[in-house]
């Protein structure tokens, strides 16, 4: 699989359309079993991870974890240049370079309340050097929305090898906002 055909994997993830589901297969990785049992992961991005650190069994394409609110995945992500991302997931999915290759993409999406949300965002925007702009222009657009969804790119940077994004998406309906971390990388 390309890198080009992560992105609609990883659209479906966002919007949802993936079914949260508990069950694991033989055909899992014993560290995929390990972090669906214990519902915590731990994943070291400061280099590319090979399949098995990234716990994507041989044959496969990707390794999802969802969990359904209020349970969540602990991710622990240590990041190039020392940093460290610690999020309560309610979903992660890691992508591979077809069955045999190599991983090539990782999403991670938290449900949040908003307040909590919001300064999960500012804190990302000033961590990382995204464009606080954007975030200025999502919760505008929110605040200004009575009704339904809202969403908005934060943009992308760079982290050494990483292309790193974050999107946020305002749930009405939950009352909540779904913010989802997008790290890609060249196979």
């Amino acid at each position: 699989m390309r890198p080009a055909a992560v992105l609609p994997a990883l659209a479906l993830l966002l919007l949802g359309a993936c079914t949260v589901t508990d069950a694991r297969s033989d055909r899992d990785s014993p560290l995929a079993e390990r972090w669906a049992r214990e519902q915590r992961v731990e994943l070291d991005l400061t280099s590319p991870p090979d399949r098995e650190q990234a716990g994507i069994a041989d044959g496969r394409r990707s390794l999802p974890l969802e969990r359904r609110p209020p349970d969540h995945l602990d991710v622990r992500l240590d990041l190039p240049g020392g940093e460290r991302l610690e999020l309560s997931a309610v979903s992660m999915f890691l992508a591979a370079d077809g069955p045999e290759g190599p991983p090539v993409a990782l999403s991670v999406a938290t449900l949040q309340p908003p307040d909590e949300g919001v300064a999960a965002l500012q804190e990302v925007v000033e961590r990382f050097g995204f464009d606080p702009a954007r975030l200025d222009a999502f919760l505008q657009d929110a605040a200004a929305a009575a009704d339904g969804d809202v969403s908005r790119s934060l943009g992308r940077v760079e982290l050494d090898y990483l292309r790193f994004e974050v999107d946020v998406r305002r749930l009405q309906a939950d009352d909540a906002l779904q913010l989802t971390y997008a790290f890609r990388w060249d196979a």
